[in-house]
């Protein structure tokens, strides 16, 4: 959990919007942290909070005790920073020739390969930060080439005979079933042949890119089975490792003209096929010298830095805080995580694809004189995704409470949108509680539901994040007549690891069962 708005402003008002590390005044570029981090038992208090510039931050974040460079923060450290400055403000002890930074920098991630691909066309009306123009270097080039035929999940199986399953189970006896805690939405899985994913996507450039790395296919490729309730028929989809692209943005901040002169960097700007960020940090420095970049007051230029082969799924990445920003237009949204990844030794999620740079440094022209901006590196403990979703339908999901934990049982509603169907589920053993959830940007109508043809519930509308819960026990009937609305004319089906996810986010943000009431 993250501080309490309260505890967040007494911190930024004890600090003065300076970080209590390097002293230095931040204005907005500043972070609240945990001095003892939560997974280690520290609280949400004022007494363990710090703030930090961005900096500093990835610095006492960051450290990698396996792979120690310099000296770590100590919590005892941290506190004695903290308190020695607060004493400073308190007092008033706050010099006022500090420098002040003319631009703003961050790092943002998107894993959505239809952003990636507007990106490279120069198409930032989706891009978190507005008034962003981009730089054209190798990196985008190589993104360019990489997303031009992208195709998502595409599927190798599909049948809709009734004994689907069993032809699929004879096809591929080497399929595994999946865990439910992970993959929920999923039935089974594999490690496809290569000539299968040469067949399925042979022709797309990412997975030739991919397969002419000589990685191991199964650090590569997945395929994931499952029943289509949608299309009644049971599938097999191959999953690619996402592709991620990295940018570095930079924002002007002052009042005049700046121009972005330089770039000092650690990295590789030639077509390496694979690279691990140990390798790219160990490359000696060297400077890109832009070709004037000019950014006006409030304007933001978007540089390419890096393109990442991310983890077949979320696991390990928390969710700091995020936004969301509505087109009406289209029924789209795009979402904006401030994430981190909550096991920083774990790099090997992560490859590099193609040229690649860490950037520590900008040199920059104001008013005619050379100034130069030091960086945060770019880390997975201070990282913003955006990625784009669809106010479309994927219909109300079910779920069991078995043995203190929820299960997954599968959609309802689903043949189409708008019309009137029935469900019926018989409850199976060690089943205490039946939930139905809205979880996408729909509305779900409950004409009438029974419980062994008593009816509990009728003329009843939920919505994203409302659900109907109610007490069962094994052998309990449940009947059900309703339908899922669309609230926009769209109707563009999401993919399977949508679901998935969405589905996974569920069950682990509502696991403490015992707190939620139940009719």
């Amino acid at each position: 959990m993250p501080f309490s708005k309260k505890i967040i402003e007494e911190a930024l008002v004890a600090s003065a919007r300076h970080c209590c590390v390097c002293k230095q005044f931040k204005s907005i570029k500043v972070e609240i942290h945990h001095i003892i981090p939560e997974g280690k038992g520290g609280d949400n208090t004022f007494d363990n909070a710090i703030v930090l510039c961005l900096d500093c931050h990835a610095d006492v974040g960051h450290y990698n005790a396996d792979h120690p460079k310099g000296n770590k923060f100590s919590p005892e450290e941290l506190k004695k920073h903290r308190d020695t400055w607060y004493e400073n403000v308190k007092r008033n002890n706050i010099s006022t020739n500090e420098g002040v930074d003319l631009v703003h920098c961050r790092y943002y991630i998107t894993k959505e390969p239809s952003l990636i691909k507007e990106i490279t066309e120069g198409n930032f009306s989706r891009f978190p930060v507005k008034k962003t123009l981009i730089h054209n270097n190798t990196i985008l080039e190589f993104q360019k080439r990489i997303i031009s035929n992208f195709k998502l999940d595409p599927i190798v199986f599909d049948v809709k005979d009734t004994d689907a399953e069993e032809k699929y189970l004879k096809e591929h006896p080497d399929v595994k079933k999946v865990d439910s805690r992970n993959s929920p939405f999923y039935s089974y899985t594999r490690v496809p042949r290569k000539e299968e994913i040469i067949k399925t996507c042979g022709n797309m450039k990412a997975c030739r890119f991919l397969l002419s790395t000589g990685e191991d296919i199964n650090n590569l490729f997945k395929s994931f089975a499952f029943f289509e309730p949608c299309g009644e028929t049971f599938q097999e989809r191959l999953h690619i490792r996402p592709i991620w692209a990295c940018y570095l943005c930079i924002t002007n901040i002052s009042d005049k003209y700046i121009e972005v002169n330089k770039i000092n960097y650690k990295g590789v700007l030639e077509d390496n096929l694979w690279t691990t960020f140990m390798e790219l940090e160990n490359q000696v420095r060297d400077v890109i010298s832009l070709p004037e970049l000019k950014i006006s007051p409030n304007e933001s230029i978007a540089i390419p830095i890096l393109t990442l082969l991310g983890p077949f799924d979320d696991n390990g990445i928390e969710e700091i805080s995020s936004n969301e920003e509505i087109f009406y237009d289209v029924g789209e949204l795009v979402i904006t995580s401030h994430s981190k990844l909550t096991d920083l030794k774990d790099n090997s999620k992560f490859n590099i694809l193609g040229p690649g740079i860490i950037p520590n440094k900008i040199d920059l022209k104001y008013n005619d004189l050379g100034v130069s901006q030091s960086l945060h590196q770019f880390n997975f403990s201070n990282m913003f995704i955006y990625n784009r979703d669809f106010m479309c339908g994927c219909c109300p999901h079910v779920f069991f409470n078995k043995n203190n934990n929820l299960e997954y049982h599968g959609e309802v509603f689903s043949k189409k949108p708008n019309e009137l169907q029935v469900f019926r589920i018989i409850i199976p053993s060690h089943v205490d509680a039946f939930i139905l959830s809205e979880l996408e940007y729909e509305k779900t109508f409950i004409l009438e539901i029974k419980i062994n043809k008593k009816s509990i519930i009728s003329n009843k509308f939920i919505k994203k994040g409302e659900c109907i819960k109610f007490k069962v026990k094994a052998g309990d009937i449940i009947e059900g007549i309703g339908c899922y609305y669309l609230d926009y004319n769209i109707m563009k089906k999401p993919s399977p690891m949508h679901k998935n996810n969405i589905i996974k986010r569920y069950i682990l943000e509502n696991c403490d069962y015992g707190k939620v009431s139940i009719f």
